[in-house]
């Protein structure tokens, strides 16, 4: 997964860079020995399989040139950098923002066209309930968010009976 790709160049270099020659120039390396099995060519040709390849189009550029990318071999998905895209059309946050919508709807109709499943951050079940409505195949619930809603409301609980008077 690579940000900010904005043009078909991009995302070759992307896929370079990420699979093994045939497909790609990416440098050879394991960790692990038992990566090895089967031997050099049998890991490059199963991580080459494997290895999703996923261009984060997240600026005006990487919109209006949307088909561009995900026509490049390779690319196997596409995600949806929102907060950058808002940041760059300059409406911060303001996802419900006409030019921010228009530039999504243009993205998934160009994904679905190219059969390119498209993924997003989510930050709570009903974003992703609509996302996935809209068009979105690929979500990503942001963990973090989930915990810090659920500690602030924890804590809320605690201070409110902390500050409760006391009966007696």
């Amino acid at each position: 997964m690579a940000p900010m790709v904005e043009s078909a160049d991009e995302a070759r270099l992307l896929v370079e860079s990420a699979k093994y020659p045939p497909l790609g120039r990416r440098g050879f390396g394991v960790i692990m020995s038992d990566e090895l099995e089967g031997g050099p060519a049998a890991m490059a040709e199963r991580a080459n399989r494997e290895n999703l390849v996923i261009a984060q189009i997240e600026s005006p550029a990487g919109i209006e040139n949307a088909e561009s990318i995900v026509s490049v071999p390779g690319v196997d998905a596409v995600w949806l950098g929102q907060f950058d895209l808002s940041l760059s059309l300059g409406i911060p946050g303001e996802f419900g923002h006409p030019r921010f919508t228009e530039a999504v709807d243009h993205l998934l109709g160009v994904c679905r066209s190219a059969g390119k499943p498209v993924g997003q951050l989510i930050a709570s079940a009903q974003d992703g309930a609509a996302a996935a409505a809209r068009g979105f195949q690929i979500l990503a619930y942001a963990d973090v968010w989930v915990f810090e809603n659920a500690l602030r409301d924890g804590l809320a609980v605690l201070r409110e009976a902390a500050t409760a008077p006391r009966s007696g």
